[in-house]
Parts: C-alpha cells; structure tokens; sequence
C-alpha cells in the first residue's frame, strides 16, 4: 500500500501542493484529475521519489520514503514503473531496445529470459512486429505503448502515468485505457494515473480525486461505468 500524508510543495511563492493526503490499495488505480498547471505531475514525482516534498510523508508498505537509504530508495524504484507524458524514449534506441533498457541496467538476466521478457512485453502491449523500429518510426500513440512497455519491464507492482491519453486519438485512447485496466484486473497492478481527461479516469479509477489550488478532494469511490 501507498500512503501519501500531508504533502506540501512550494516553488518560490507559489504554492503547488497545500496537504495532499490519500492511499492507493493492493489492486486500486487512483485518479488524479485537474487541468494543466495544477501539479499532478510534480505530486506524481513526488510520490515515485523524483522530487522532493517541502513537508510530509510518503510511505510504500508501511516503510517512510524519506527513512529509506539509498539502497532501499535503489531497489524501491525497481518497484515503481512510471509512464512519462512524453513518454521519454531513447531516440538513438529501437523499440526493442528502448524496453530492454531497465532489464540492461538493473538486472543479471541470461539474454534467453531477458529476450523472452521484452517479446512478453511487445505482445501484451500489441505490438510484436515493431521491435526494430525507432522513435521516430512511431506514432504519437505508439511511442506511449512503448513507454508503457518500458515500465512493464521489471515486472513493477506499482505502475504510475502521467497523462496516459493525451493527444491520443479515440481508437488508440481506448487502447491504452483498455491496457491500463487489463494490468489492474489481470496482472494485479496498483497505480495512480494524473490525467484532465474525465472519460477515461471514469473508466479506470478505483478512486477519484480532484486537485485544485494545492489541495485534494475526493470526487468519487467507484468508476462510473464499466469499460467494455
């Protein structure tokens, strides 16, 4: 379980985060909705140990991320497989080697089982032929998948996306909506999701939140409709 407690966040005199509170669950995706400009990205970062907060805890499994050292921040993040609203590939990389790259960095996996692992990945995310093309080969839409991908790698519990259908067009929209309910249900992910795009958070959230003017308010306990 995540637990977020009483987070503040100031950049200068602006007043980003005002005592963010909340818990994500075993098997939960909680929504953080807002328009642009109000922070969720840097509460998302925050929560994942990329920035640090001014004040407050963040806690995974009981255990303060700010008690941690640095080995158990190194294996912490391991854990955590977060999707960039860029998505943030390499442009020197292939598909192929753009997934593999966690693999390369953090584990001692025999080529076999690391081969395996990124032709597992290229068909949950529906894109087994794709492997040799790069960044620049893709489609705004693809380049996600292939950043979902890349999070897949490690086999994460917690998966965190930061605006994971913007700028997508409907059909590939309703793709990765489809993907990130398909982890949660059948793979047992836990993840919060920052989006402005209500539809989709309606679909996927366990819990809805809604950020404003540095705080957090929930708008919601179950998703609105069932994704078919």
């Amino acid at each position: 379980m995540i637990r977020i407690h009483e987070v503040h966040k100031n950049f200068g005199n602006h007043i980003v985060l005002n005592g963010i509170s909340f818990e994500v669950t075993d098997n939960e995706i909680v929504v953080i909705l807002g328009p642009s400009g109000t922070g969720k990205t840097v509460l998302l970062k925050i929560i994942a140990g990329l920035i640090k907060p001014d004040s407050g805890s963040i806690f995974f499994d009981g255990k303060a991320l700010d008690q941690m050292v640095p080995d158990e921040i190194y294996e912490l993040r391991k854990q955590i497989g977060f999707v960039f609203q860029g998505s943030a590939l390499f442009d020197s990389l292939t598909v192929y080697e753009n997934i593999g790259i966690a693999i390369e960095e953090h584990t001692n996996w025999k080529r076999g089982k690391k081969q395996e692992r990124i032709k597992q990945i290229l068909e949950i995310i529906g894109m087994p032929n794709k492997h040799r093309l790069r960044p620049k080969d893709l489609s705004g839409g693809m380049m996600k998948l292939v950043g979902i991908g890349r999070a897949l790698a490690l086999d994460p519990p917690y998966l965190f996306y930061d605006e994971p259908t913007v700028g997508l067009d409907p059909i590939m929209k309703s793709r990765i909506t489809e993907l990130i309910i398909t982890f949660r249900d059948r793979y047992q992910k836990s993840g919060i999701v920052v989006t402005h795009d209500l539809e989709s958070a309606q679909l996927i959230g366990s819990k809805l939140y809604m950020l404003k003017s540095g705080k957090i308010q929930k708008i919601s306990t179950i998703a609105k409709e069932k994704y078919e």
